[in-house]
């Protein structure tokens, strides 16, 4: 389906009391089907268990698992990030699908190594799914003190996996980011690796891909200053060799070659939460160029903590600062951003539909309260035109803060509602999930809202709380159980949530399938126990309208052998 630009919602008829802030005040539980067999009754909190449920719709089942460890060593692994590759590149005509993951693993000595691996997708063999290739950095053999990768990214067009994350170093913890190739050897000569100018902590939280050979990659993080904290430290790099990309950030009065560093107003720490590029294309569309984006959460002088968005200019210039504050006193937050760039199917810039929007979360109502909110900015070009060098200055014009808060189902008491990621797919529909309290003091449920690029209205200052989401689900299990959603995996009105269920100490993967035409109830749920300790879902992909509809979720795993190891699932849907 798709989406319908007269803005229609799909709703169900209820109505709901409301704050004194005009949000939604939900006291029921959506009804949510476990593993095809199980459903949880609604109604209110108190009351929610688990009932038989023939007639429930079946979920998906387990296609493979993959578990990865070194050497038995009852260490804490962990997978950060997952991608899928359809390869028609090395055999055209017989194409064959991969999924490749990254995160850490520990090593006999205590230490910890970047830990990259490659699968088929399609397995259907005995056993668990083995690994085609693995890529470790450094050499587990030798190894020391803490390496561990945070994030990935991917070219599509030639298997190309770039990963980055912290590596200890004589000046405590850098920025180590790898080019692999398709088979996860390493193409540049060496790593890159960066130490900011205070010779102190650098760690990386994020990565994005532009273009193939010739092109960047950017990476951000938090990185030490001299005589200012933390700052959002952001390196470009080149992908045909790794060095910066002073071609494309030259030196001067922005920053030194290939990095640009923000320092916010207040004295304590700045730290994004991620980076994205989007296509400037000027006036016409017959000419542009590329935008980095970097979101997170800045120190100000008097009014805590603000949610900060940076636009720098594909030749370095910091062309944008917006920085949110919401309507409460106290800190607003960043979690998780997501970017966009839309074009039509002629190829132009289509610029309301090109945006960065960032979640995090903002004071609530209650004093030491948290809502969720969603601050988003479409940029426009400032009237330039060819040639480029026009438009260095400033390039781009973001409006004011337009945002949306949601209150959770229970706005009005001490919920600490707070979401934990965002994405965006199709003509812009934003999904966001985390966790929510149905009142003071109970466990957390999973928390899952979505807003079509309009925000079900206008984006608009006057009325920061907004119109309600276009579709919400609220999913709990049992009252002392706490449920967290940690990752999100959009595919217009359909998203797929990735997360964890924790009860007397044992945590699971939870895994839902969501589509705005069914609001407040899943179509589907799943879940999978380890033998004992935790499991935790950081990372999700979908292939929506793919045949059987697989669906690939990564994260950390215990066994009692092994501690907690990384673990990658593929579940084909019903």
């Amino acid at each position: 389906m798709e989406h319908d630009m007269n803005r229609t919602e799909y709703r169900c008829a209820h109505t709901w009391p409301r704050d004194r802030r005009g949000r939604r005040l939900l006291t029921r539980v959506a009804a949510g089907v476990i593993g095809g067999g199980m459903v949880l009754a609604a109604g209110s909190p108190a009351s929610a268990q688990f009932r038989s449920a023939a007639a429930a719709p079946p979920g998906p089942t387990l296609g493979w698992q993959a578990r990865e460890f070194q050497d038995s060593v009852n260490g804490p692994d962990n997978a950060v990030d997952i991608q899928y590759w359809f390869d028609d590149i090395t055999n055209p005509g017989e194409p064959v699908n991969y999924v490749f993951i990254t995160g850490w693993q520990t090593t006999s000595d205590g230490a910890t190594v970047f830990a990259t691996h490659k699968y088929e997708a399609d397995y259907t063999g005995q056993g668990e799914n083995e690994p085609i290739f693995s890529a470790f950095y450094p050499d587990p053999s030798g190894a020391t003190g803490t390496n561990k990768a945070v994030a990935m990214a991917f070219d599509p067009d030639t298997g190309d996996v770039y990963v980055t994350g912290e590596s200890s170093g004589p000046n405590g913890q850098d920025y180590v980011t790898i080019r692999y190739n398709k088979d996860l050897g390493e193409v540049w000569t060496s790593v890159s690796r960066y130490n900011g100018p205070a010779n102190g902590d650098d760690i990386p939280v994020d990565i994005v891909h532009y273009g193939s050979t010739g092109y960047v990659v950017a990476v951000t993080g938090r990185s030490l200053g001299v005589g200012t904290g933390d700052d959002i430290a952001t390196v470009l790099y080149n992908t045909l060799d790794g060095t910066l990309a002073s071609g494309w950030w030259p030196s001067g009065v922005n920053g030194p070659a290939g990095e640009r560093r923000y320092d916010g107003p207040g004295v304590g720490p700045d730290r994004p939460v991620g980076v994205g590029v989007i296509e400037i294309v000027v006036k016409g569309g017959d000419g542009g160029y590329v935008g980095v984006f970097v979101s997170g959460t800045e120190s100000t002088v008097g009014e805590g903590d603000n949610i900060v968005t940076l636009a720098y200019t594909q030749f370095g210039f910091l062309s944008a600062v917006r920085s949110f504050d919401g309507p409460e006193s106290g800190d607003d937050v960043a979690t998780a951003m997501v970017s966009r760039t839309k074009r039509d199917q002629g190829g132009v810039y289509v610029p309301e539909f090109s945006f960065i929007s960032t979640c995090g979360y903002t004071p609530g109502a209650v004093q030491g309260d948290t809502d969720y909110v969603v601050v988003s900015y479409w940029h426009f070009i400032n009237g330039c035109h060819l040639p480029v060098s026009s438009c260095l200055e400033d390039p781009y014009v973001f409006g004011d803060s337009e945002f949306r808060i949601w209150g959770g189902p229970a706005p009005a008491a001490l919920s600490d509602d707070r979401p934990l990621a965002i994405d965006i797919r199709a003509d812009a529909w934003l999904w966001i999930t985390g966790r929510v309290r149905e009142a003071e003091g109970t466990a957390y449920d999973i928390g899952t809202i979505q807003y079509d690029m309009y925000g079900t209205g206008s984006w608009t200052q006057a009325n920061p709380a907004g119109p309600d989401p276009t579709a919400e689900w609220i999913w709990g299990v049992l009252d002392d159980t706490n449920e967290w959603g940690t990752a999100v995996d959009a595919h217009g009105i359909v998203a797929y949530v990735g997360g964890r269920v924790s009860r007397g100490g044992v945590n699971s993967y939870a895994m839902f399938k969501f589509d705005v035409r069914m609001p407040f109830t899943p179509v589907w749920t799943a879940l999978h126990r380890a033998l004992q300790a935790s499991d935790t879902i950081e990372a999700i992909v979908a292939l929506d309208n793919a045949v059987p509809d697989p669906v690939f979720v990564a994260g950390g795993s215990g066994l009692s052998a092994t501690g907690k190891d990384q673990l990658t699932l593929r579940y084909d849907q019903p």
